[in-house]
């Protein structure tokens, strides 16, 4: 999911991926219009990230569960066939669902992607290459771990990436070498290891070298929790907040522009900000969601944060009211 605010006097909008393999660009007007449509429906070819081009928003791209990536023009129209495409066959012996890719700008455009099994691969920007997926590939690397959830930095020069078993660690893309890994917290109350079931990454946008991770269910306690750890201080988080959605696994977070609020989804759909200033304290809860909270996407000027479910409904809510701002399937 990916929100957007385009020129003044146009109407704010959003785009959206399904777990078949379309994207739908929704204008939230009064009454919300679906503007156009990208991508073609098939089995095992469901979005997993969304993405802007190197050059903004005038281009859109998916990674999808196939392991391909795709990107769209948005003043395109209805459009099945992707302007670029990158192949699914990966040279690893087969493919894998895409779980993070960023289109890096500047004068080296390149395109960055991490798949489940924690594979880095980054290939040149071709704009002028429609419908090829002949591109140059800059380099790739392992790192051998399960990847549920990742997230490129903002520099476009690290990606943060953890999953069941395995904690967040960040990766240099320039040389495939680790330059931070998480040390997991101390043992409980009752001198058992609580397991490591990372299920959600977001880097910091004021603080370069801080993110914030969520987690799922710690064994038979069923409960979350939401970390936030500074790789130039320490390797364990310098705050906690544990069960902040109650009995619940945290399937999503996403962090304020002003870096002081983080929002939390629950594998039942509770949405809830937790203020950075009182230790991750949940504060205001959100209503509305049914299902699963699948992605977090906050608004980097306006008082706004949308969040796509499992029930196949996508709301924006104003964080000054509380209130649903918008809401379209």
């Amino acid at each position: 999911m990916a929100s957007r605010l385009p020129p003044r006097r146009r109407p704010l909008s959003v785009v959206s991926g399904d777990d078949t393999g379309l994207l739908k660009h929704v204008t939230l007007a009064s009454t919300p219009v679906l503007a156009s449509r990208f991508g073609e429906q098939a089995f095992g070819g469901g979005v997993g990230c969304l993405s802007w081009g190197p050059q903004g928003e005038g281009m859109v791209g998916a990674g999808l569960d196939s392991g391909a990536v795709r990107f769209w023009r948005m003043d395109g129209g209805d459009a099945a066939a992707a302007h670029v495409e990158y192949a699914a066959d990966d040279g690893w012996g087969g493919s894998c669902g895409v779980v993070a890719i960023r289109a890096s700008e500047g004068p080296s455009s390149r395109v960055s992607v991490c798949d489940r099994e924690g594979r880095v691969r980054l290939w040149g920007w071709q704009d002028d290459a429609a419908g090829s997926s002949d591109h140059g590939e800059v380099a790739r690397f392992e790192t051998a771990q399960a990847t549920a959830a990742a997230q490129f930095a903002a520099d476009g020069e690290r990606v943060l990436m953890g999953g069941r078993g395995a904690d967040a660690t960040v990766w240099s893309l320039a040389t495939g070498q680790s330059l931070y890994k998480a040390r997991n917290v101390p043992h409980d109350e009752l001198d058992l290891l609580v397991p490591v079931w990372l299920s959600a990454v977001c880097w910091m946008p004021d603080r370069p070298q801080a993110f914030v991770t969520g987690h799922g269910f710690v064994e038979q306690r069923l409960r979350g929790e939401v970390r936030l750890y500074d790789a130039a201080a320490a390797r364990r988080p310098q705050l906690r907040s544990i069960a902040p959605l109650g009995e619940e696994a945290v399937t999503s977070v996403a962090v304020s522009s002003d870096g002081l609020s983080v929002y939390a989804g629950s594998v039942t759909g509770c949405l809830v900000r937790l203020d950075m200033r009182k230790g991750l304290k949940p504060l205001e809860r959100y209503k509305g969601c049914a299902g699963s909270v699948r992605k977090i996407d906050v608004h980097p000027t306006l008082p706004l944060v949308a969040c796509a479910g499992a029930d196949r409904m996508m709301r924006v809510y104003n964080t000054r009211t509380g209130d649903v701002h918008s809401a379209c399937t």
